[in-house]
């Protein structure tokens, strides 16, 4: 009977043990993660930028993160990878207001932690504090105007295989000589050109950016596609369009039988609830 006891409690000593050990793990797991420091630049300057010119320039190589001109709703687009339609509640100041930024990456940093770079200096110098919040908003849906009828000569399916061309490209063997872009998105004068690309990237990767709101491919077609628009870009480096320009909408319905069809549905927002005009450095 003692042989036994002592057993359990050996066993139950073990137990209390062990949960103790995990205890103190998960604790100092947390602290652990606690102390892990916030990607920030090593030296940074932030300065008003009144010289009342148009241009802006943003930098980032040789270790240096350079913004000239920039308004500040330029850097929260960069520090969150977001276009200015899913940014809400910013003051006017955030798109008037100009702003020089020189800063030192310190060391090589990916683009995603150059960005929570940018996103550490917005709360220290800008006080900002945002989040994200899904909100309902207009956006469209990428339909075809005739559903039945048979694909137009200029929405052609690609032949091109842009899997197999970007893994050549990765170990070094060029791209094969075309007159036109055979994967991606090129900007041209009066439109765009796009090749080797699915209806649900064309719509998130052009179409959203140029309509100024989400959209979401419901075209119900499949595999890649090449194509032209003629068209003049929402944002023409400032110039304002002609009265007979083409626009999007227009260029979509009549050049490739695709249309924009206005709805509403839930889009991720980056709300801003605090923004200041930066500290002196």
């Amino acid at each position: 009977m003692v042989t036994a006891l002592r057993e359990r409690l050996g066993r139950r000593w073990h137990v209390v043990t062990a949960c103790y050990l995990l205890g103190m793990c998960v604790l100092m797991s947390a602290a652990a993660a606690a102390q892990v420091p916030e990607p920030r630049f090593e030296v940074a300057s932030v300065k008003p930028n009144q010289s009342g010119e148009v241009a802006m320039r943003v930098d980032t190589s040789g270790g240096r993160f350079t913004a000239t001109n920039a308004p500040l709703m330029l850097l929260i687009r960069l520090a969150y990878a977001i276009p200015e339609f899913r940014i809400s509640n910013a003051p006017d100041w955030v798109r008037t207001e100009r702003f020089d930024v020189s800063a030192t990456i310190g060391g090589p940093a990916n683009r995603e932690r150059q960005n929570a770079m940018l996103r550490t200096l917005l709360r220290e110098r800008f006080g900002f504090v945002g989040r994200m919040e899904v909100q309902e908003r207009p956006i469209y849906m990428l339909v075809r105007s005739r559903p039945d009828a048979p694909l137009p000569p200029t929405l052609k399916r690609s032949p091109t295989d842009c899997a197999a061309l970007t893994a050549a490209a990765r170990s070094g063997i060029p791209l094969p000589p075309s007159s036109r872009i055979l994967c991606g998105v090129q900007r041209r004068p009066g439109g765009v050109s796009v090749g080797g690309m699915t209806m649900g990237q064309i719509a998130a990767e052009l179409l959203t950016p140029e309509a100024g709101r989400l959209v979401l491919d419901h075209t119900g077609l499949e595999g890649a596609f090449d194509l032209d628009l003629d068209f003049v870009p929402a944002a023409a480096n400032g110039i304002a369009a002609s009265a007979d320009a083409v626009s999007l909408t227009t260029a979509l319905q009549e050049q490739v039988g695709l249309r924009l069809e206005p709805q509403r549905g839930p889009v991720e927002m980056l709300v801003i609830d605090s923004v200041e005009k930066p500290t002196p450095n």
